[in-house]
């Protein structure tokens, strides 16, 4: 095991927050902080909440997720902050960067990019990009059913194809978007860390629930757009033709932020749990939109 005095000193900046799993994004991202800081010196700052405001519930819940942080500073939820730019993560990082000496930068996800950017130009620290998504197509997708999103695809498309320009190293979630990357800049610049499981926890191989009513399960956070359109495909497309052929059968969704607007007879909306590895177990179907 390296010294401390031989350790990496990292500024890890997210544009959401890592402790409480929101989404896929935040239990990736908890992840990393986690690693990083087993092996390294790490300060982090990050928004609260992801892409929405925070849920006190939640952070009380995963406040103890990520350790071994040496400080970290939450910055409040903005939809200015979030989607366009946040001065005060930038005054904060800033001010690390003066009373303290780091090796990198750690700007992870989305626009994060843009803070890696200044701060590397202006200290001259290398920056590793962890991109997560191809942010600007999901904001394509997205802006289908959100026309607000539309402005702001050139200038997410900017920032990310700038900043994976600009970085040490690029993190990509899948060796499709690699490929995609690779468009920008070289390939040998670019690391794949796929999205993991573990499959001790998530297998085919345990005994399967005898329900009556049948479960078909969905879970993901409903304040993310392409969500809620399961739930609303799943009322106006799917449910009625499944009980015509077999009415016993219930549709669970599982997540946080369950919409109050779709509602149905044989609609189950949970909430947040505990555990999704039973939920799936315990289904009989469970819906994955590709």
């Amino acid at each position: 095991m390296a010294s401390s005095m031989q350790k990496r000193r990292i500024l890890y900046l997210a544009v959401y927050d890592p402790h409480v799993p929101y989404t896929g994004t935040g239990a990736r991202g908890g992840e990393f902080v986690n690693y990083l800081a087993r092996h390294d010196v790490v300060d982090l700052i990050y928004i609260e909440g992801s892409g929405h405001p925070g849920d006190p519930d939640l952070e009380a819940k995963f406040s103890g997720r990520i350790s071994g942080i040496r400080r970290k500073v939450r910055i409040p939820f903005t939809h200015w902050d979030y989607f366009l730019f946040s001065p005060m993560l930038l005054r904060k990082a800033e001010s690390f960067l003066r009373s303290n000496k780091y090796d990198y930068i750690f700007a992870d996800y989305g626009l994060a990019a843009r803070y890696g950017l200044i701060l590397s130009g202006k200290k001259h620290l290398p920056f590793v990009y962890s991109s997560h998504n191809i942010e600007f197509r999901q904001y394509l997708g997205k802006a289908r059913k959100d026309i607000r999103r539309w402005p702001l695809i050139p200038y997410v498309r900017c920032v990310e194809r700038r900043g994976c320009k600009a970085a040490l190293i690029v993190v990509a979630i899948s060796e499709d978007d690699a490929a995609f990357y690779t468009r920008w800049i070289p390939r040998e610049k670019i690391v794949v860390v796929p999205q993991g499981f573990d499959p001790e926890v998530f297998n085919p191989f345990y005994t399967p629930s005898s329900n009556d009513p049948l479960i078909v399960l969905f879970f993901g956070n409903y304040n993310i757009s392409t969500n809620r359109e399961v739930v609303r495909v799943t009322k106006e497309r799917i449910v009625d033709e499944v009980l015509s052929e077999m009415p016993d059968v219930v549709f669970r969704f599982v997540g946080a932020n369950p919409p109050s607007d779709w509602s149905h007879p044989r609609f189950e909306f949970t909430g947040f749990v505990d555990s999704v590895a039973e939920e799936i177990k315990r289904a009989d179907v469970v819906i994955s939109p590709m």
